[in-house]
């Protein structure tokens, strides 16, 4: 089995590129917004991920100071399929709910797999997926 290469240049500037796109939409710097550009399995899944520890340390959704996390869905094409923009503290909610009531799944992801990323299906966003195809 071959290890997938290291690509984090090309992730940055794929990441990048897309925080360029959401960035046009904001003018109030009163607000920030971290933007994360997501591809793969979404549109099989129904689900979304969103990292909460990286090498068992607390990151992404869980540090974050940012007020709204933007949520990109990249179809296989490289194209934008939609976006979802969330209040930080309302993702936060869907997540802790999760966890309490025992549903949250999380899995392993990310260069060399040191991200601990919380499982969300996009139901939880009220996305109707029938349009995806």
């Amino acid at each position: 089995m071959r290890l997938k290469e290291n690509n984090w240049d090309i992730d940055l500037e794929f990441g990048h590129k897309w925080e360029r796109v959401i960035k046009k939409v904001f003018s109030s710097k009163e607000k920030s917004c971290e933007v994360k550009a997501e591809r793969g399995l979404w549109h099989k899944t129904g689900n979304f991920v969103i990292e909460i520890r990286h090498n068992g340390k607390p990151s992404g959704l869980s540090t974050t100071n940012a007020h709204w996390w933007c949520h990109c869905f990249i179809k296989d094409s490289g194209e934008m399929a939609f976006t979802i923009l969330f209040k930080v503290e309302d993702l936060r909610n869907i997540i802790r709910k999760r966890h309490e009531k025992g549903w949250l799944r999380t899995t392993m992801g990310g260069d060399g797999m040191n991200s601990e990323l919380a499982i969300i299906p996009l139901s939880e966003a009220q996305i109707d997926r029938s349009w995806w195809k």
